[in-house]
């Protein structure tokens, strides 16, 4: 009722009377020139290599934090779900980190360091029998390396879309990243991530997260994918971009 009264006293926006244009197409094209081209386009295999996390790591970790330190599980809680709480730690800081880093560093620079990221944590899941380091202290590095793949490539990818875009277009653009990456990158990683399990078990009658040789396979699959997306960023994105808001201001 009260929000229903305060639209009486907004002021009058009536629509304008000159040509009308469609935002959803304006931001299309503005998507397919560079660097928003090669960043949506490197955005669907890094959702799929994210969506990958979420389905398999509460799983796998949880084959090593139930033999763990009970000090670990006394405050994280017992299972992977527990320990991805790192993750979430990490993230927040990198977060509010991001808005004076991004001063001094590139956009290309922070999306390499997301993507490599990215790499570093499957590569760390897939060889964590075989790097000479406790287990549980390698997933613990994996796990907390969340916070730079989520900020330094999903957080300031948004960032990029907001400053390579018009304004008169720029919630479209928004909208349409939101789109590809978590509505086609979720559903695609979802089916790459069941498919990856089929192929790392092999001959066995499921995926045991405890077999190192099945989760090596298994997460090498994402780990390859995040190179790929790394090599692609460094030829192929531009090195210095100069964000419309300042050609604008010029």
């Amino acid at each position: 009722g009260i929000l229903g009264v305060f639209c009486f006293f907004l002021p009058s926006t009536p629509p304008s009377k000159g040509d009308r244009k469609n935002a959803a197409l304006d931001a299309l094209s503005e998507v397919g020139r560079n660097p928003l081209l090669t960043l949506f386009l490197v955005s669907v295999p890094i959702s799929c290599i994210h969506q990958f996390y979420f389905v398999h790591t509460s799983g796998f970790l949880s084959a090593f934090q139930n033999s763990a330190a009970s000090a670990i599980n006394d405050v994280l809680g017992v299972g992977g779900g527990g320990l991805m709480t790192i993750g979430q730690m990490s993230e927040f800081l990198v977060i509010a980190a991001i808005p004076m880093v991004a001063k001094q560093v590139s956009r290309k620079s922070l999306l390499l360091v997301g993507s490599a990221a990215y790499a570093l944590r499957m590569a760390l899941f897939a060889y964590v029998n075989v790097i000479p380091l406790p287990p549980i202290a390698t997933l613990v590095a994996g796990v907390a390396l969340h916070g730079l793949c989520f900020g330094c490539f999903i957080f300031v990818a948004f960032m990029i879309v907001d400053e390579e875009t018009g304004a008169d277009v720029r919630a479209s653009a928004q909208s349409l990243y939101n789109f590809v990456f978590i509505g086609v990158g979720i559903i695609v990683g979802s089916q790459i991530s069941g498919w990856a399990a089929t192929w790392a078990q092999g001959t066995s009658a499921k995926l045991d997260y405890a077999d190192p040789a099945q989760t090596r396979a298994l997460f090498s699959v994402p780990m390859w994918g995040a190179i790929a997306c790394f090599a692609i960023l460094f030829f192929f994105y531009p090195a210095r971009v100069r964000a419309r808001a300042a050609v604008a201001a010029a």
